[in-house]
């Protein structure tokens, strides 16, 4: 597997006055403590609106700091057991979790418009008849945070999560299985924008205040995350898989199993690490998720999309560690943009050429056997190009073959797949 090229990082800049090199009396001496108090406290308040104004970043109103907000967060640490010992090795300990071999997964992705009713769910699953599909992934958590089934979480109402249009899980399981489907559920781990407003201690910070970090403009959508080294912020996730693997779902992909992509990475902090790197406090959550829903015959899954693997460490120093025997990986070309580039190779145009792309990724990232792959079966519509349509999808399935992978996930957004 070739290395992952790394993000370029800026340092943050730190300055410091100096001062006159003189004896001071004792009045002289609490008149300059007082006045540098006063001057202090001054430039505390006047920091972040004149940073943001500078670098144009506007923070959320309802994650302004407030008067009981003033002491930098101190998030709770994690298990004792998950802390490495004095003394020892940083790297993470190769005692990974009992696998489970899956056969082949021949999937697509369910909308949740087609989950509303026994008549929509029907329609949907009778358009697959006659395919060789035979597993359906639905969305249980999506990337902002909306929980899309019926939950008894405390959590999940608390943080406002719950979708109004939310299924009964028990339900739509059992309509899968009683046609012949092995239902797969998604949660969105950390990229979740809905959390943070209400679990604000578990949420990735601004410089270390109590201000949440989003992850672009709020005019452009920033957005906040949760924070990997939140041990709430993890139970909150691993809650939630929990409780679709009681429901019956057989397979739980983890999304977002990352650190944060956006702008201004320098500028988030994570609280205290307990000296653990990106590489081990994710690899150690994946582990913790998989033993606990072991109990449950459900396996555990990690999705990773490849550009983000190929071109940073938000999965990691070691994405392949992350995903090793459990890797599902997103290769659709419409991700990708209008270009791709890796060192001084260079693809353009990549939704055009979705054989050359989807090979390209899978030679430099080199996965395991029995990965899954999510594959694009839609037409972009903000990128030029022919409509994509089978004979695309097959070229993804080629390269996918050529490469010794059997496994897929179709993806289109609206649901509806050319299947013959």
């Amino acid at each position: 597997m070739a290395k992952p090229q790394k993000i370029k990082r800026h340092q943050k800049i730190n300055w410091s006055g100096r001062g006159r090199n003189r004896r001071a009396t004792l009045p002289e001496t609490a008149l300059v403590v007082v006045l540098l108090a006063v001057v202090a406290g001054l430039g505390w308040l006047l920091y972040t609106p004149v940073y943001n104004f500078i670098m144009g970043l506007t923070l959320e109103p309802s994650q302004q700091p407030t008067q009981s907000q003033s002491a930098p967060e101190t998030p709770e640490p994690l298990p004792q057991e998950s802390q490495p010992e004095e003394g020892s090795s940083s790297q993470p300990e190769e005692n990974h979790p009992p696998v489970t071999v899956l056969g082949e997964i021949r999937g697509v992705y369910m909308p949740a418009a087609y989950q509303q009713s026994d008549l929509l769910a029907d329609r949907f699953l009778d358009s697959l008849q006659g395919s060789d599909i035979n597993a359906v992934l639905v969305d249980l958590k999506d990337a902002n945070g909306v929980v899309h089934y019926q939950s008894s979480l405390e959590q999940v109402a608390a943080n406002g999560a719950q979708s109004e249009q939310a299924v009964d899980a028990a339900w739509l399981v059992k309509k899968l299985k009683d046609r012949g489907y092995t239902p797969i559920g998604r949660v969105s781990a950390f990229q979740d924008k809905t959390a943070p407003r209400s679990m604000a201690d578990s949420a990735v910070k601004y410089q270390g205040t109590q201000t949440n970090w989003i992850d672009n403009s709020l005019q452009n959508g920033g957005k906040p995350w949760l924070n990997p080294y939140s041990l709430d912020a993890q139970n909150y996730i691993s809650d939630i898989a929990y409780e679709a693997a009681e429901k019956g779902f057989e397979i739980i992909i983890l999304d977002s199993v990352q650190f944060p992509t956006g702008y201004s990475l320098e500028l988030a902090t994570y609280g205290d690490t307990g000296g653990r790197s990106r590489q081990e406090v994710l690899t150690q959550f994946a582990d913790r998720v998989s033993e606990r829903l072991a109990g449950r015959d459900c396996r555990v899954l990690v999705q990773v999309f490849s550009g983000t693997m190929l071109t940073g460490d938000a999965y990691g120093e070691d994405p392949a560690a992350l995903i090793r025997d459990r890797g599902v990986i997103d290769l659709s070309p419409a991700m990708l943009g209008a270009w791709f580039q890796l060192g001084e190779e260079r693809i353009e145009n990549p939704v055009q050429k979705p054989y050359e792309i989807v090979n390209f990724l899978l030679e430099h990232i080199g996965p395991q056997a029995g990965t899954i792959a999510i594959l694009q079966d839609y037409t972009a519509s903000w990128l030029a190009g022919e409509p994509y349509g089978r004979a695309q999808v097959e070229e993804q399935l080629r390269a996918l073959r050529d490469n010794g992978l059997n496994s897929y996930i179709l993806y289109d957004p609206e649901g509806t797949y050319d299947l013959k």
